[in-house]
Parts: structure tokens; sequence; C-alpha cells
């Protein structure tokens, strides 16, 4: 489980607390340079449903 803000901030991370309050994390990418928080962000604007996101690691 993870809990973020809409700014990509994490406030609860069931796997690795170390993420918590992190503000590094919205600048994180991936192999390809995609911006994964950034991206989980949009998926959660997207609607009520949110949707998909591809990511490579």
């Amino acid at each position: 489980m993870i809990v973020a803000t809409m700014d990509g901030i994490f406030k609860a991370h069931a796997i690795n607390p170390k993420l918590i309050d992190n503000p590094d994390l919205p600048g994180l990418k991936d192999v390809n340079g995609v911006l994964i928080i950034q991206e989980m962000i949009k998926a959660g604007k997207s609607g009520p449903a949110g949707r998909l996101m591809p990511l490579t690691h």
C-alpha cells in the first residue's frame, strides 16, 4: 500500500518506510527517463478509476 499527496510525497509505504516524506521522489525516473511519480499523479487525476501505468525497471 502507498499513500501519497497530489504533490508526489509518500505519507505511507507498506514495503519501504524510508520513502515516507522523501522530497526527492517526485523527480524519480525509470530507466527510460519517465517521471514515475508524476505519471502516478496523472493516473490518479485521469478519472475515478485511474488507469494502468506501464513502467520500465
